[in-house]
């Protein structure tokens, strides 16, 4: 299983929000480099990033930082406020490896994306049992089931599911959400939301997924990442 190590971008800051509340932030550094610099001294080869302040104001507002981080990582994913395949594209040119999207899955400009469906990673957000858009600020009747099936159906090959109500809770990940995508589903899902131990991360593993974020419990030195990556990624 793949691990990828969260950093959170909010006016140039890296930060973390509880259940995606921009109300209840938590400044973790005014210098993303060199969190970025210290997560690959721990072992991190693959990050993934998310431009919040991006996703909430509707285009990338921090994309700036993508190619000094591509000087650091060899893998980066990248969302947050992608709304048109331009915006798309241009991650993409910066440095990003798979660029993240959510609302445009949903959009017309969503078959015109679908064509670089290798380096796009549909991200379903998931927020009481119902796909959660525009930075999970607004929901949609569709249950992530079906969500997944017409994401297939698209032709995309990964797709990034985040428990919105157990991100940055530690709460552990919603292992019934997981275990369903896995058995309905041939996608590779790539887990968010609410792991706190280096158990969640093995649960993730057994139940197989192709991925897991991390990311408060990085921060505040409940989960060893050297440790994870020792026991748990797959080379």
């Amino acid at each position: 299983m793949k691990i990828y190590p969260a950093i959170d971008l909010y006016e140039g800051k890296v930060v973390r929000l509880y259940q995606g509340d921009f109300d209840r932030s938590w400044t973790i550094s005014g210098d993303p480099l060199q969190v970025a610099r210290t997560l690959k001294e721990m072992g991190a080869r693959e990050i993934h990033v998310v431009d919040l302040e991006g996703a909430k104001e509707g285009s990338p507002k921090n994309i700036g930082l993508l190619p000094k981080l591509k000087e650091i990582f060899q893998v980066i994913h990248f969302g947050g406020g992608l709304r048109s395949p331009q915006e798309v594209q241009k991650a993409l040119e910066m440095g990003a490896d798979k660029a993240m999207v959510g609302s445009l899955i949903w959009t017309e400009g969503a078959g015109e994306i679908s064509k670089l469906a290798p380096r796009v990673i549909p991200a379903l957000d998931v927020k009481q049992g119902k796909v959660a858009l525009a930075g999970w600020l607004k929901t949609v009747p569709l249950n992530p089931l079906e969500a997944v099936k017409r994401i297939c159906e698209m032709g995309f090959e990964t797709i990034l599911a985040t428990a919105t109500e157990r991100d940055g809770t530690k709460r552990g990940p919603d292992l019934a959400l997981y275990s369903a995508l896995v058995k309905n589903s041939d996608m590779k899902i790539i887990a968010a939301g609410g792991i706190g131990s280096i158990e969640d991360v093995k649960a993730l593993k057994k139940l197989g997924l192709f991925g897991a974020v991390i990311g408060k419990a990085l921060y505040d030195g409940s989960l060893d990442l050297k440790k994870v990556l020792e026991e748990v990624e797959d080379a």
